[in-house]
């Protein structure tokens, strides 16, 4: 799936063993499915939040596709996210925190 990287936000918890862990959630846009357009009136594209304990080398602005394998319970996981587009923006430039 292709998205557009919207924001990105780093946390820490206590993992069960009780050690710090750090987690990333990506907040995403994508284009409505085809699905999606034919049942419904869409406008815009759809948002959606994908969780990682793994922090990948993405910027907000990048476009990338999402690589999932079966999970836990069958349940898609997230296990890679491939550029496929470079964010090309103001904020890439000097001043950029």
């Amino acid at each position: 799936m292709q998205v557009t990287i919207l924001g990105i936000k780093k946390t820490s918890y206590k993992g069960k063993d009780g050690s710090d862990k750090i987690a990333y959630n990506y907040s995403c846009a994508k284009d409505y499915t085809e699905y999606e357009q034919e049942n419904a009136e869409c406008k815009g594209q759809d948002v959606i939040r994908e969780f990682s304990s793994k922090a990948y080398d993405v910027q907000v602005g990048d476009v990338v596709d999402l690589v999932y394998e079966p999970g836990y319970g069958g349940k898609a996981t997230l296990v890679d996210m491939r550029i496929v587009k470079i964010a090309t923006t103001p904020f890439d430039k000097k001043g950029d925190k």
